[in-house]
């Protein structure tokens, strides 16, 4: 059995209404769809170091778990479980495949590329011999090439890392927060990347929004729109139910989770690209 990077407590908040160890499992790359045991999905051999998904376990995943029941069951929570269920959300979106792949293939040659061209330009203002620049010229494209194919162990640890920054925790627990309940037809459904928030906006902007499917009839969405820091519990319209499903399903790595079959959800995710719209909570 493999690391769970997604928790398997959260999972089973979307377990098949038919037995409450199974989940309906959709594929994004093969479009198969199956009804998995929980302990099976959304893990992967090793994806952790032993130490810290025991810290994941005990420090984040615990408390949170008696948070996530109380949301589910529409309880309100304390400032403090606020503040912790913050860090669990911005965990969330810093512990699945996705961010992995996204932080390898566009944040480290970005930040690689940036470090070398500012050697370069100080190496060019620096030595005066031709001969000289050429050789470390040379050299510094070397060691790019070799950075790129085989990155040093502190930037892998790094990206391999689940931990969110302060700032953002501190942007999340700072939204306002609306507990958006649905009673269906369509219904909530997650993913092996649950957390949504908009890569142009990120998650401290005025424009930034969050959502984040707690269960089949209930979502956390957060945005600037409304009182900072306060928490709402709302019944929201179809029209939002299916415009965070676009959000999920487009935010997926591959796997999209959910209590029971959905006839809507294959063509969803035959779709190359959804249309994201923001959600407007103006009265």
């Amino acid at each position: 059995m493999g690391h769970h990077y997604v928790p398997q407590e959260y999972l089973r908040g979307f377990a098949s209404s038919g037995d409450p160890g199974l989940i309906w499992t959709y594929d994004k790359k093969t479009h198969f769809c199956r009804c998995l045991p929980i302990r099976n999905v959304a893990q992967e051999p090793k994806f952790y170091d032993p130490d810290v998904e025991a810290e994941l376990a005990q420090r984040l995943e615990g408390p949170a778990n008696i948070i996530l029941a109380q949301l589910r069951a529409g309880d309100s929570i304390t400032p403090q479980q606020r503040t912790h269920f913050a860090i669990y959300i911005a965990t969330m979106m810093k512990r699945v495949p996705r961010r992995r792949r996204i932080a390898r293939e566009n944040i480290l040659p970005k930040a690689l590329d940036e470090t070398v061209e500012k050697f370069i330009a100080d190496l060019k203002t620096s030595i005066a011999s031709d001969e000289q620049l050429a050789a470390r010229l040379a050299e510094a494209e070397r060691v790019r090439d070799e950075f790129r194919v085989d990155p040093p162990k502190e930037v892998i640890d790094h990206i391999k890392a689940p931990w969110p920054t302060v700032a953002m925790i501190k942007a999340i627990a700072s939204m306002t927060w609306r507990l958006a309940f649905t009673q269906g037809p369509q219904l909530f459904v997650t993913s092996d990347n649950p957390a949504f928030f908009f890569d142009a906006f990120g998650v401290g902007t005025a424009q930034s929004e969050v959502s984040f499917p707690l269960s089949p009839n209930l979502a956390l969405l957060g945005s600037r729109q409304g009182e900072s820091g306060a928490t709402l519990f709302v019944e929201v319209r179809q029209i939002v139910v299916r415009e965070v499903n676009r959000r999920t399903v487009a935010n997926a790595e591959r796997l999209i989770f959910a209590n029971e079959q959905q006839r809507w959800l294959p063509a969803l995710i035959s779709k190359s690209r959804s249309h994201l719209s923001r959600i407007d909570w103006t009265p």
